[in-house]
């Protein structure tokens, strides 16, 4: 397969439409998890998940960290949330405008393709609790005539390896915006019952190592022991 110029676009929105699209992300409603989302299915493959390849790979690998854990566990890992705001130039949404329809990105896809002419075509959120990551995969491509509305998403990947289905294959530009949300970076939080104090730890290091100190109570723990979860309830 050739491959393609990585091009980064920053800022991809303008400060107005960047906060208009982190509300629409806050107050959307529901997000599915993935599997519950086009539950296709063909004679050829009864009862798989839509990305049994991405799962099954990730059930073998145990993901980023290798880890070795139970099967349920492991499933749970990388069955995050997910919910589309447009596709196919419907907008389920008409909030998810400016990034559905973003000249910079499209100038991107240009860039990417060598083609004049872009059609702006679905609009996605990732969701992730901590401890879920986003296997390693094969975005699901699309050929005329099929796409993951009407096979299912495996399906699709398996034609697009085989290589045999290239001349009806669509090319697929994608961007990825990873500042929709955050609420903060996951940390554990450790209050010692016999005086000792508050550990803090974060479940990620994302710049160097840090070390966590204890630091210690105030006069009154019951105050502090309220005062994390009103913090936990501010951050929903």
């Amino acid at each position: 397969m050739p491959a393609h110029e990585i091009i980064a676009v920053d800022p991809v929105l303008d400060p107005a439409d960047e906060a208009a699209i982190r509300e629409l992300c806050t107050h959307f409603g529901r997000y599915r998890t993935y599997g519950e989302l086009e539950p296709i299915e063909i004679p050829e493959g009864p009862g798989l998940a839509q990305r049994h390849d991405s799962v099954m790979n990730f059930l073998r690998s145990g993901g980023l960290e290798a880890a070795r854990e139970r099967v349920g566990t492991l499933a749970a890992r990388t069955s995050y949330f997910r919910e589309e705001y447009a596709y196919a130039g419907e907008l389920f949404t008409p909030a998810i405008a400016p990034f559905l329809h973003s000249e910079r990105l499209a100038a991107a896809a240009r860039v990417v393709h060598g083609r004049p002419v872009i059609e702006p075509q679905i609009a996605y959120a990732n969701l992730m609790v901590p401890g879920q990551e986003l296997a390693v995969h094969t975005d699901v491509p699309e050929f005329r005539g099929a796409n993951r509305k009407l096979f299912p998403q495996w399906l699709m990947v398996v034609m697009h390896h085989s290589g045999l289905f290239e001349r009806w294959r669509m090319p697929i530009a994608t961007g990825s915006w990873s500042r929709i949300l955050q609420f903060g970076q996951p940390r554990i939080e450790y209050i010692c019952p016999y005086g000792h104090g508050t550990l803090r730890e974060d479940d990620l290091q994302i710049s160097g190592i840090g070390r966590s100190e204890w630091q210690p109570h105030s006069d009154n723990i019951w105050a502090e022991l309220c005062a994390t979860g009103e913090e936990a309830g501010e951050r929903k």
